[in-house]
């Protein structure tokens, strides 16, 4: 390998690693999502398969093994536990906001899941206002 391509191998892992960590903290929602800083990533990463596939094959398998530990530590309630019971629960809700507009156009989980959302907060309520009523009775 010349001494340029491993430079700029070297540059773009370092570049990956820069970004890397921003990017998780912007996806799971702790400060305002970086566009850029996802972009550079993604290009960067893209072009260090390019350069070296070999490489990119074995940190993406190293990506997966650290996000194994990551989301089941063992001895606690796992994080990927919890994102599971998590899913499953905006899945139900967007059942709910489609079984209530069955003719809604909707383009994405979100949207589903929105429908959802009005559709309890309508229902829940409906609830106080029962509640209210026969509390009055």
């Amino acid at each position: 390998m010349d001494n340029e391509r491993a430079d700029e191998i070297e540059r773009l892992w370092r570049a990956v690693k820069r970004d890397y960590f921003g990017v998780v903290v912007d996806v799971a929602g702790l400060r305002t999502f970086d566009q850029r800083r996802f972009e550079r990533l993604r290009r960067n990463w893209i072009d260090l398969c390019k350069l070296d596939g070999d490489l990119a094959a074995h940190l993406a398998h190293g990506f997966e093994e650290v996000d194994e530990i990551i989301q089941r530590p063992g001895g606690v309630e796992a994080p990927f536990d919890r994102n599971t019971r998590t899913m499953a629960e905006l899945v139900g809700v967007a059942r709910i906001g489609r079984h209530a507009n069955p003719d809604a156009d909707v383009q994405t989980l979100g949207e589903l899941v929105q429908l959802g959302e009005e559709v309890i907060a309508q229902e829940l309520e409906a609830i106080d206002v029962v509640e209210r009523e026969e509390g009055d009775g």
